[in-house]
């Protein structure tokens, strides 16, 4: 049924998090060159969301319903047994210039059962693992902060430390906890922050802002959480995060993985993101969005731990591929870069291929696909393999792995 990779229509969300046309990198991809136009998600898949449409002779049809027509050969055998007949994974760009809300994602146990009881805001069944890689310097919230760390937090602000009960409070200033009570205790301690009286908290995170404020020397958690006072108010519980959970950057190439019911927010940078196929998120603050306190504070992970780092990896004899594997069975993601031959490209289940910059050839056959940046295709697993010549820039593939991957 297939006898070429096939050009993709990808939609993009704007949002108050976004960057302004052409500064941001979705903005450029989609050649939006307005700055009244906050350009924050490009999305590459065919969750309903945003589904990509796939652009053929004979016209435009819905990805989703083009892979459903013929789904092995689209998907592949390991990919369509695995996971049935639809893409497991959805393709984004993120372009981030305030940050997004506290949240994390559900396990596929807690995914069902939320999705039963509320579809309208959780509309998918599925889990939502992910990575994002860095395109520029990319600054993040994920995972809670070791019990060293808090207690100098409530040694340097005290009406942060007065909101939590007076005997965990001293047990944590003299770390006196004991290994097996350290979860429970920033379970506590987080519960504290989120179940406190709007009022309460409001006066905290002012008491501190004002602080801040005759200060000209801050820490990069206060510079965030100063920020993030300005742009969301005193009461939006969110603030605490900068205190308990890691502040991150990574750097252009490296990259983070975010498991189920890991506690995190992307603050600042463009990434390129692949996730299970899902829109399934639990929020907690920095945002105006529905928000779900209780479920948050029952699923998460409250064990102190630094964010996954995936650095990329190199395949013997093949020069100027960056490969990114992650825990994930749905997905992974290569970087094809600029070099003089042209990369003999094995298929063996989908594949989405994003042009992030430059321009190239994709040769399928005799078939012969010019590109540049901002173009997209869907590569079905029939296909087999290609060539793709690449003159100048980079080519990001997320790929459904296959077992002989």
């Amino acid at each position: 049924m297939f006898s070429n990779v096939i050009p993709l229509e990808c939609g993009f969300k704007e949002s108050a998090w976004g960057k302004p046309g052409a500064s941001s990198l979705v903005g450029r991809l989609k050649g939006i060159l307005d700055h009244k136009k906050l350009c924050a998600e490009l999305w590459m898949g065919t969750h309903p969301s945003v589904p990509s449409k796939a652009l053929l002779s004979t016209g435009q049809v819905l990805l989703s319903e083009l892979i459903k027509s013929a789904p092995v050969e689209a998907l592949g055998d390991f990919a369509f047994k695995k996971f049935g007949p639809s893409l497991p994974f959805l393709f984004k760009v993120l372009s981030i210039g305030s940050p997004l809300s506290i949240q994390a994602h559900p396990d596929k146990e807690l995914a069902k059962k939320l999705h039963a009881k509320d579809p309208k805001n959780y509309p998918d069944e599925n889990h939502k693992p992910e990575i994002a890689i860095a395109i520029t310097p990319f600054v993040f919230l994920a995972g809670f902060v070791s019990l060293a760390k808090l207690r100098s937090v409530f040694e340097k602000y005290e009406e942060l430390a007065a909101i939590v009960a007076i005997d965990l409070r001293l047990k944590i200033l003299k770390g006196t906890l004991s290994k097996a009570e350290e979860e429970l205790a920033m379970k506590e301690v987080f519960a504290s922050f989120i179940k406190c009286e709007k009022g309460r908290f409001a006066k905290t995170t002012t008491r501190i802002a004002e602080r801040l404020e005759k200060s000209n020397v801050h820490t990069p958690e206060e510079d965030r959480f100063f920020k993030a006072f300005k742009l969301f108010g005193a009461e939006d519980v969110g603030l605490v995060s900068f205190f308990l959970l890691n502040l991150c950057t990574r750097v252009p190439g490296e990259a983070v993985f975010v498991g189920p019911n890991v506690l995190h927010a992307h603050l600042e940078g463009d990434v390129i993101e692949c996730m299970v196929n899902s829109d399934n998120v639990v929020r907690g603050g920095l945002t105006p969005k529905f928000q779900d306190k209780k479920t948050l504070l029952s699923m998460l992970d409250y064990t102190a731990t630094a964010p996954k780092v995936i650095l990329a990896s190199t395949e013997e004899g093949v020069s100027g591929k960056l490969s990114y594997r992650t825990p994930a069975e749905e997905f992974s993601i290569d970087c094809f870069l600029k070099r003089r031959l042209p990369y003999d490209v094995k298929v063996k289940s989908a594949e989405i291929l994003l042009v992030l910059d430059g321009k190239g050839v994709l040769n399928v056959g005799t078939c012969t696909n010019p590109f540049v940046a901002g173009n997209v295709f869907f590569v079905p697993a029939s296909l087999r393999g290609y060539s793709l010549e690449l003159n100048e820039g980079m080519v990001y593939r997320a790929v459904v792995p296959s077992r002989s991957a």
